[in-house]
């Protein structure tokens, strides 16, 4: 153990990794014979020299073992152990071999974990292999993550396309848009799973009738629509309807006052029938950067703090809480200190003010005092608040 240590260490010297005088503060500070291993080489460190001839000869040897394996005349086989992962030395190898390649791809399909970094071997595959479709089809059926490596004319290619979506309707994504803007081609498709609208091109959501009838059978398409049918009254009437949520894909110009009221106090919303999210607040560190803030009475003091961080007010002695200048120049800097504020302090003109300053607060105001007003006000700002009510 001790000698592969040692092994390593010469190994960082010579790859320049470890300075001489990182060997000497280490021969300082590390005891026994790897203390001894530092101080011998940092007084015998190499050259600069004699780093770079190391590393040639190094570079030289690596580029033998691989023109080695390349002109084997053995069966294909995998370098460095069955392992797909060690692609570079295919790579740099046996590239063009079409039998090595297909081993390859045995060794892939066995052993491919989605948890893989692709990059690191993809853009080494010759391009003509990324252009043949039946490769293309044997690497879709390990992983549609092979997809965007698969050559444009495959990408573009409508035959190729019937094969690869029946393989995984996760490959369609990244076809060319002169695929994914073909009405006869996506149409069917869109009846199979509406939900793809999603990935069509920009011509195909703007198509009121393929539009309104993935809508139909699934309401949830309509996030997916263009801006144009999403601000069409008649059509996200009918959607908020059903689900009153998709009101955050509503265009802010589309959004009447009358309108939000009847998505807030929707029926599903009222029987609290969605799973209301619950608004976390980051808060600061203010003792690590402010360690005095529980002991200091000083008001001209707590002011500075909540200047500079207004989550600060969180962490004041409760004297200073309750200071109403204090608890409005927290809101006007942050408005969800509110969710800090005690209660009893929380008035309709300070509601107004975290609202303002941030229209998530309104899910820590109490219930009484929330009005229609409010609500508009930060609904407007921020469609996304529905889902905090």
């Amino acid at each position: 153990m001790l000698f592969n240590a040692i092994a390593d260490l010469k190994n960082s010297v010579y790859r320049g990794s470890i300075s001489q005088e990182g060997l000497r503060r280490m021969a300082r500070n590390t005891p026994g014979q790897m203390g001894d291993v530092a101080r011998f080489l940092a007084s015998n460190y190499p050259t600069p020299e004699e780093i770079e001839k190391r590393r040639q000869e190094e570079h030289h040897a690596s580029l033998a073992r691989l023109q080695a394996i390349a002109e084997a005349k053995e069966k294909p086989r995998f370098p460095l152990g069955q392992d797909y992962r060690n692609f570079r030395c295919y790579a740099l190898a046996k590239r063009e071999d079409r039998a090595f390649f297909d081993l390859f791809l045995t060794q892939l399909q066995k052993q491919y974990r989605e948890s893989d970094d692709l990059n690191a071997f993809m853009d080494m595959i010759p391009m003509q292999f990324l252009d043949d479709a039946q490769i293309a089809l044997s690497l879709l059926k390990v992983s549609h993550r092979f997809m965007p490596y698969l050559s444009d004319r495959l990408k573009a290619d409508e035959s190729f396309f019937h094969l690869a979506f029946q393989v995984s309707e996760k490959n369609f994504p990244y076809f060319a848009e002169s695929i994914r803007g073909n009405v006869l081609v996506v149409e069917p498709i869109l009846k199979q799973n509406p939900m793809l609208l999603a990935a069509c091109s920009d011509s195909i959501k703007s198509n009121q009738t393929l539009v309104l009838y993935c809508i139909e059978r699934n309401v949830l398409c309509f996030q997916f629509a263009d801006a144009t049918l999403r601000a069409n009254e008649a059509i996200n009437t009918a959607c908020i309807e059903k689900n009153p949520l998709l009101i955050r894909f509503v265009p802010k110009e589309a959004l009447s006052d009358a309108f939000i009221l009847k998505a807030v106090f929707h029926d599903d919303l009222k029987q609290k029938s969605h799973q209301k999210r619950s608004f976390q607040v980051i808060e600061s560190h203010p003792k690590r950067s402010f360690p005095d803030i529980e002991k200091n009475n000083s008001f001209q003091q707590a002011k500075r703090w909540i200047q500079m961080d207004p989550l600060c007010y969180r962490k004041l002695k409760k004297q200073l809480q309750t200071h109403p200048l204090l608890i409005d120049l927290a809101l006007s800097l942050n408005g969800l200190v509110l969710s800090f504020v005690p209660t009893k302090l929380i008035t309709e003109k300070r509601l107004k003010l975290a609202i303002q300053q941030n229209p998530f607060a309104i899910s820590f105001a109490p219930e009484k005092l929330i009005t229609e007003a409010l609500l508009i006000e930060a609904m407007k700002a921020n469609p996304e608040v529905i889902l905090y009510l």
